[in-house]
């Protein structure tokens, strides 16, 4: 490398090259040190990019663990909100790693099961989506890597299990907007061939590759295909499902077996699994006892209520059967039936709004510890019309499942992205000055703050910011303290007391007696 570097760069022969020895060996030394130099570099850039990346996934895994702490204490906006900033701290970095790509995907996917468990299914179903693009991704570049590598075959394994949980985690979201399938009108009811929903289309898709891609022994192998065998056997028409006419029983008898009960309106079992009734569309009964025979009860095999009886299930994990009030938490009533939705809402506690929760459940605790007077109240009518407004609102923001601060953090952001599209707009040069941004801001606020004497010592700061207050107020307190003096002390004022004077009177009215009493004794009588 040296006699190449030496001949192209002075442009002499190899007789002139052999006559130079030492000339040659210092120039091959800078050669060496040259390329050790241009490649420190390079491996440098490679450690850092290294570190950052498992940084990253350090944190994924944190928030992640969070988030899934939060859902367990009953918080799942905060759980929400941790998990979108995971998935945006990922977000134009996935390129960098596939393994950052498989923890990004993970990350999207969390954040769908706790959207999911908000009420918020439309969201949920589009985060998904992201996450299948994702695993699409690398998958892709999986199949163009040399089959046999370890390392590309643990993160293909990865990517396959999580493009399966993806699939099965559409088709839940998917499967309560599916309709009843049926065939055309014109046929009978044994001719009529069921229609395939989307939810069943991707059941069974993550089937075909849980079974083709992932070990038996995989847990998403067996979810897969439980799930998949429990929609196919719950969506069959009831008409399919009746077994055929026995001829020793009348047209009278009653059905008999899992599926007459189906066909009914009842639960059939399959075995250890109770296969809900699916009630037909567009439902309106008179009575509640009718409509809770054709809702959904999960009842186990073994269970002392019979399975007519509809059933909720308990904070145990135990069924208790429906009462009055859950009927109309539920949306249902005795006498208009279902209220308006055909579609029995799976979390009513997710669905309902915070206000709603909060006011339900300070109105029970009053009402548990408050005597109700006896007797007409005063109906203050300001207090509800506030709390209408309060109400009416946050119904307004129901089904977008937005909380008030939300509302106003996107306005918020509107009207900045409205204001940045009207500074651009603008022919004004002056506007359009770095001091007028965000980072000529910042920076003329840096040189206020040093320009501040209060605030550029970092001893003031420490002690305003120990005692709760402003730089500013601290040096005035300060100041006060070292320029205020205080007044003196007056003299004590001594009263003075006056001796009380001896009985002198006393003594000259009892000396005046005894005097005269004496002189009265011894005086002589005058005989004239």
């Amino acid at each position: 490398m040296a006699e190449d570097m030496f001949g192209g760069i002075a442009g002499i022969d190899e007789a002139e090259a052999s006559s130079q020895p030492p000339i040659l060996e210092e120039q091959g030394t800078e050669a060496d040190g040259s390329a050790t130099s241009a490649e420190d570099p390079e491996e440098r850039r490679e450690d850092d990019a290294n570190d950052a990346i498992g940084q990253l996934l350090a944190s994924l895994v944190q928030c992640t663990g969070q988030a899934m702490t939060l859902r367990k204490g009953d918080q799942p906006g905060r759980a929400i909100r941790l998990m979108e900033r995971a998935v945006k701290m990922c977000q134009g970095r996935e390129h960098s790693h596939p393994a950052l790509a498989v923890e990004a995907s993970r990350a999207r996917l969390n954040l769908a099961g706790l959207l999911s468990s908000a009420g918020r299914h439309m969201e949920a179903v589009d985060v998904i989506k992201d996450a299948q693009f994702s695993l699409g991704s690398i998958l892709a570049w999986v199949s163009d890597c040399e089959p046999g590598d370890p390392g590309v075959d643990a993160i293909a394994t990865e990517a396959r299990s999580l493009q399966c949980a993806a699939l099965v985690a559409e088709a839940i979201e998917l499967e309560p907007f599916a309709g009843a399938g049926g065939g055309s009108p014109g046929h009978s009811t044994h001719d009529r061939q069921p229609r395939r929903g989307m939810h069943e289309e991707l059941y069974h898709e993550a089937r075909s590759v849980a079974k083709d891609r992932l070990p038996n022994s995989h847990p998403m192998a067996s979810l897969a295909a439980r799930l998949s065998e429990e929609c196919a056997v719950s969506a069959r028409p009831a008409a399919l499902a009746q077994p055929p006419p026995d001829a020793d029983r009348g047209a009278g008898a009653p059905a008999r077996g899992a599926a007459d009960k189906r066909a009914l309106g009842g639960s059939g079992s399959s075995g250890n699994l109770v296969l809900p009734a699916v009630p037909p569309q567009g439902i309106r009964s008179t009575n509640s006892a009718a409509i809770m025979q054709s809702m959904p009860a999960m009842v186990e095999v073994n269970s002392e209520v019979p399975p007519a009886t509809p059933m909720l299930p308990g904070e145990r994990g135990e069924v208790q059967p429906f009462t009055d009030r859950a009927l109309s938490e539920y949306g249902f009533s005795e006498a208009g039936g279902l209220n308006g939705s055909p579609v029995l809402p799976v979390n009513s506690d997710a669905n309902r709004s915070a206000v709603t929760r909060r006011s339900r459940t300070s109105n029970a605790a009053v009402a548990g510890h408050v005597r109700q007077p006896k007797g007409p109240t005063n109906h203050d009518v300001f207090t509800d019309f506030l709390r209408g407004a309060e109400l009416e609102k946050e119904a307004r923001l129901g089904p977008l499942h937005e909380s008030m601060q939300d509302d106003v953090r996107k306005r918020l952001s509107q009207v900045h992205r409205t204001t940045r599209l009207q500074l651009e707009l603008l022919a004004d040069d002056d506007l359009k000055e770095k001091r007028y941004t965000r980072t000529g801001h910042r920076v003329f606020m840096r040189n206020l703050t040093r320009d501040n004497s209060c605030r550029s010592d970092p001893n003031l700061v420490s002690e305003a910011r120990k005692l709760g207050e402003s730089p500013e107020l601290a040096q005035v307190k300060k100041l006060y303290r070292q320029l205020y003096i205080p007044p003196r002390t007056p003299e004590p004022v001594v009263k003075v007391v006056p001796k009380p004077l001896p009985e002198v009177d006393f003594l000259k009215e009892s000396g005046a007696t005894t005097f005269k009493r004496t002189r009265s004794l011894f005086q002589e009588r005058d005989v004239f």
